[in-house]
């Protein structure tokens, strides 16, 4: 199991995002990409970790953005 900043992470959510980016890997070039499963689950488990990184930022944040910000 995976920890970011203490917080346990669910091995589901690296599982469905390797699922989800195999699945469009597989779609753009029309082939299994089991040869490519290693860097599909690095993918995942950096996406999972950055989201879990930004919610953890944001909940200590929780103010809106000034419009100075958003533009």
């Amino acid at each position: 199991m995976i920890r970011v900043n203490g917080e346990l992470l669910d091995p589901n959510m690296f599982e469905e995002a390797f699922a989800r980016i195999k699945s469009e890997a597989e779609a753009i070039t029309q082939s299994s990409g089991r040869e490519r499963d290693q860097e599909f689950s690095q993918a995942a488990e950096d996406e999972v970790i950055n989201s879990v990184l930004i919610a953890q930022e944001a909940a200590k944040n929780p103010s809106e953005p000034s419009e100075e910000e958003i533009a």
